[in-house]
């Protein structure tokens, strides 16, 4: 590969005062799991600090785990390792020490793997080949885990003469974010580890580059990132632009501030917390797409709604079947089988009712009338027929104004048809998600609509206004679908030409463009500051801890000195969950804090050869 420094990419000379006599002479770097951009500067920055150090061989183990099993290890000691070219130069599989429990071996041992003592007895026989005394393990949180059980076996097995004893240290990756690192920013806990960084910034560049698109097809997008546990990357697409999120630990937040200060037998079910989720969901859509005639939703694929339905659980349990539990796909069509209906209801609403009288017509009434009318029609009428002639009814009675308006016969049946299909989609359909959604009073607030019986704020009475007159917005009532091309986009196009195409939310899979590509400039130093640091842990012979970042800083104040060791063991998890990164009013948005925090992983240059650059020059001085 091509250097990227200006000595050719090899270890540096060693320190004078080195211990050259250590009895550790040996040391192999592997990498395993999911790629990151980061990878290969980690696997530079660790040669060279074991190298200054005195390790007098270091060896490259090609493909992850699986190349101890097969062999295929390359001596790096001075191989050329170019920081600039993401992924890893040594290969990254998911192969691991370990297989996955049975059902009922999960039962048995509450353990999700358990030890493949064969595999890791080849694997312990490959490192005694090669003569190697310390192997450090480049991964995310299953790799972490594995490597765990791992080191287990091997202190196990230590007065096996046939095997020769080594030490196992580890260095995290992810893009993820899922790792606890006990990492401090403005006195909230985060985490943060090479890779996530890059992913964050891909991230903000496609949806920014979305945004174009969505604003010119006037669409509904969400962009769906990697995250099946965590929502730390989705929640990075609010600073790229996003109105709203989603992830998977949304319906945990939302039940802690629902069911607070209730009874045991009053708390919500997590069913009705869903539809919670859902409904402020439905809300915030319209409320942006109806401003800006376009909305992002940032989407973990983690993300599952709590649905009743039938056809809707067939569905993602079709997805889950095809695809499998390592990857999620299919929630942005989850979600819009869930919220589209309503959608749909809402915005033909905004481009035909509000152009033909509407402000005679007693909307929040309609609605209400019929939501008390909704189980004594499911009782009395069985058939769909006898449903239809029943809402049928309800529109001659509630939106007769609207028809009027029409002249035309043929007309009129048309325009009744749409809005008993509508009705009937929305208001009837069984156990619907959304079925305490208040769209009526969503509608007033659209509409502007006063009181029921009350004039409007001029004192004129608007309750037969001429069929014949132009809108507010210019547009005749029989051109209201039409799009007004000379409408204000910066201030938002009025309702009244909103185009009734049948509502959807369109995916942008990122799927693996987040660990591709370069790393980006934080990610190098980062990457490079807690490799480093692995070298001072060599020394102190710290095999059982891992580098992590003490608090987050700018790119100008990234430097080893920011670095602490943090206990294996204490490493957990950590998700998306705390309240201190949602909005508190704005439940599906994040946090200006966390805000900040994707502003400062995404400092430094926007030219990574500057980064390697600078970071040379300061290490030189």
């Amino acid at each position: 590969m091509y250097s990227s420094t200006k000595n050719g990419g090899r270890p540096p000379k060693k320190y004078e005062n080195a211990e050259r006599e250590n009895e550790m002479q040996t040391l192999a770097i592997l990498t395993n799991g999911g790629d990151t951009c980061a990878l290969n500067a980690s696997i530079k920055s660790i040669r060279d600090s074991a190298y200054r150090i005195g390790y007098k061989k270091i060896y490259g183990i090609r493909r992850g785990y699986q190349g101890l099993i097969d062999k295929t290890i390359d001596d790096i000691t001075h191989r050329e390792i170019d920081v600039r070219i993401g992924g890893s130069c040594l290969g990254s599989l998911r192969v691991s020490p370990t297989d996955p429990c049975t059902k009922e071996e999960k039962k048995e041992t509450e353990e999700s793997h358990k030890i493949n003592k064969k595999r890791c007895r080849k694997m312990a026989q490959c490192l005694k080949k090669y003569k190697v005394d310390v192997l450090v393990v480049i991964g995310g949180d299953g790799t972490l885990q594995a490597t765990k059980m791992f080191q287990d076996w091997v202190q196990e097995n230590r007065a096996d003469k046939s095997l020769r004893p080594f030490e196992i240290m580890r260095f995290l990756k992810t893009i993820d974010n899922d790792i606890r690192t006990f990492t401090n920013f403005e006195g909230v806990e985060v985490s943060l580890c090479p890779g996530f960084p890059s992913a964050v910034k891909k991230v903000i560049s496609c949806v920014e580059d979305l945004r174009v698109t969505a604003r010119t097809a006037e669409r509904a997008f969400s962009v769906e990132t990697m995250g099946r546990d965590a929502g730390w990357l989705a929640a990075s697409t609010t600073y790229g632009g996003a109105e709203i999120l989603l992830v998977r630990e949304h319906l945990k937040y939302y039940e802690r501030f629902l069911n607070e200060g209730r009874a045991a037998n009053e708390k919500m079910s997590d069913e009705e917390i869903s539809d919670k989720v859902m409904c402020d969901l439905v809300n915030q859509i319209a409320s942006f797409y109806q401003k800006n005639r376009n909305v992002l939703i940032g989407v973990a694929e983690g993300f599952e709604p709590v649905v009743n339905i039938e056809a809707i659980k067939k569905f993602a349990e079709t997805i889950r079947d095809l695809y499998g539990t390592r990857k999620k796909v299919g929630v942005t069509e989850l979600v819009t089988i869930i919220v589209s209906p309503v959608l749909e209801f809402y915005f033909w609403c905004l481009s035909h009712l509000c152009e033909y009288g509407y402000k005679s017509i007693d909307v929040k009434g309609t609605i209400k009338k019929i939501h008390e009318l909704k189980e004594e029609l499911k009782k009395t009428f069985k058939t769909e027929k006898d449903l239809q002639e029943a809402v049928e009814s309800l529109v001659d009675d509630y939106f007769r104004i609207v028809l009027e308006k029409h002249q035309d016969e043929k007309q009129q049946n048309h325009i009744k048809s749409i809005i008993v299909k509508y009705v009937i989609k929305v208001i009837f359909a069984s156990d619907h998600p959304l079925k305490n959604w208040d769209i009526a009073e969503k509608l007033r607030e659209s509409f502007g609509l006063n009181t029921e019986g009350e004039e409007d704020s001029g004192g004129n009475d608007k309750t037969n206004p001429p069929s014949d007159t132009v809108s507010d917005s210019g547009v005749p009532p029989d051109r209201a679908n039409e799009p007004n091309v000379n409408a204000d986009k910066s201030e938002g196009r009025s309702p009244t030409t909103l185009r009734p195409y049948k509502f959807e939310i369109r995916p942008h899979r990122t799927d693996y463009t987040p660990r591709s590509g370069p790393p980006s400039s934080y990610d190098y130093k980062l990457a490079t500051v807690l490799g480093e640091k692995i070298g001072e842990m060599l020394l102190k012979k710290e095999y059982g801890s891992v580098p992590a970042l003490d608090k987050i800083v700018d790119y100008k104040d990234l430097t080893i000195d920011r670095v602490k060791c943090v206990r294996i063991d204490e490493i957990k998890t950590l998700n998306f969950d705390s309240d201190d990164y949602f909005d508190s009013e704005i439940h599906l948005d994040v946090s200006h804090r966390i805000k900040r925090f994707f502003r400062t992983i995404t400092s430094g240059p926007d030219n990574l050869e500057d980064a390697i650059h600078e970071y040379n020059k300061e290490k030189k001085r």
